[in-house]
């Protein structure tokens, strides 16, 4: 907790380490007590005040596309107060703040996919899926990997082929639903980077809430 100084209803010193303000307190005529708290001082007809901070973040009206500002100290409600104000982008850093905020959601819901396994497991998808195409296509095929994958699970390799397929069809819609909802949006976008029009705001913000189209459960979250 940082606390501010107030003399006579006017604000003094903007909230800092307490040590640093009983030197200004001092400056002033005051001696403020070692322990720091709230305090009320009377010197010659002076009050001082030892206020604490808050800062006051309300939430934005939309997802994206406003800036957010602090304002200066005030004295409000016995406290040094500063808020978060919200103001509209402008028209080229709304575009790219929908399309910072649609990429990052696209990321998450993709790592999504690899949830479960390992990085060094993720690493080896494309051989195996590699592997069990051609396993498919030549069942007497050299696939060293899902051969191993089968000796040490003790299973046939067609079951460990099977579940590669299973794994890597799962992987694909997700994908696709993730990619494709991600670019249908970005086509958006960018008609309305190209034509401007005069609701472009609240079609942005449009975009940011709708983007996504019945994701599937394990999606629906990021």
């Amino acid at each position: 907790m940082k606390y501010g100084l107030v003399l006579d209803g006017q604000i003094i010193c903007d909230p800092v380490d307490y040590s640093y303000l009983k030197q200004v307190a001092a400056n002033r005529g005051f001696n403020l007590p070692d322990d720091e708290g709230e305090v009320e001082l009377s010197v010659a007809g002076r009050l001082l005040l030892v206020v604490p901070s808050e800062d006051v973040k309300p939430k934005a009206p939309g997802a994206v596309a406003y800036y957010a500002k602090l304002t200066n100290w005030q004295f409000d409600a016995g406290k040094l107060r500063r808020f978060v104000e919200h103001t509209r982008m402008s028209f080229d850093d709304a575009i790219a703040d929908l399309r910072r905020y649609i990429a990052d959601q696209q990321d998450s819901a993709l790592s999504v996919i690899e949830s479960g396994y390992t990085a060094q497991e993720v690493k080896t998808w494309a051989q195996q899926q590699a592997e069990a195409a051609m396993w498919v296509a030549d069942n007497d095929a050299d696939v060293p990997l899902i051969s191993q994958l089968a000796q040490r699970r003790n299973i046939p390799v067609s079951a460990v082929v099977g579940r590669i397929n299973a794994k890597v069809t799962a992987a694909a819609t997700l994908t696709g639903v993730i990619l494709g909802d991600a670019q249908a949006a970005d086509d958006r976008i960018s008609s309305i980077e190209r034509d401007m029009p005069d609701d472009w705001f609240n079609q942005l913000q449009d975009i940011s809430m709708h983007w996504r189209k019945s994701w599937p459960e394990q999606l629906i979250d990021i």
